[in-house]
């Protein structure tokens, strides 16, 4: 059952109040840091989710019901940003095991035989987003925050380019073998 205080602190957050808001990350920050925690195991990381939390709480305050307070929801928005998170770090692993299989000395000697110049032409062959973030990963050795810069695109974005030319790539070689 919800207290008419925690209903009273939601009214007021939905009607733009920064400081009740600010009262309610300082009381029930440490227990969602707490709970994401229990999700994602890494100190840092979780209070990045805990933090992204409050700010999605507070992004969407106009949706909070008063009379259901506002705990249950932020700790609902922790939980699917853990479990997105989770999802992430998956498909980043993921891709960190295919950037093994084509690292950049395997690049550099990408022409010395049939083999790679035909991996060279499947590389040519690339959505030109997916071509242009992977020759700059493999070729110029530019990190993921780098790329993310110069092409004045998100870091995720970086990621999901290049885990798609991996993908791509990986399927063409394999009919290669």
């Amino acid at each position: 059952m919800i207290d008419q205080a925690e209903i009273e602190l939601t009214k007021r957050i939905k009607e733009g109040d920064t400081e009740a808001f600010k009262k309610f990350y300082t009381v029930f920050f440490k227990p969602v840091f707490s709970f994401v925690r229990g999700y994602v195991f890494s100190g840092e990381d979780a209070r990045d989710i805990a933090q992204e939390s409050f700010f999605a709480l507070w992004s969407s305050r106009e949706k909070l019901y008063p009379e259901k307070g506002c705990k249950s929801y932020v700790l609902r928005i922790a939980r699917n940003n853990s479990i997105n998170y989770l999802r992430k770090k998956k498909i980043s692993r993921e891709f960190e095991d295919s950037c093994k299989a084509l690292d950049s000395e395997y690049m550099q000697n990408m022409f010395e035989n049939d083999y790679w110049r035909k991996v060279a032409e499947y590389v040519a062959q690339l959505p030109v987003k997916q071509q242009e973030v992977f020759l700059l990963k493999k070729k110029n050795q530019l990190t993921n925050k780098q790329i993310a810069q110069k092409l004045n695109i998100n870091v995720k974005t970086v990621e999901y380019r290049m885990m798609v030319a991996l993908r791509i790539l990986r399927k063409k070689v394999e009919s290669l073998l």
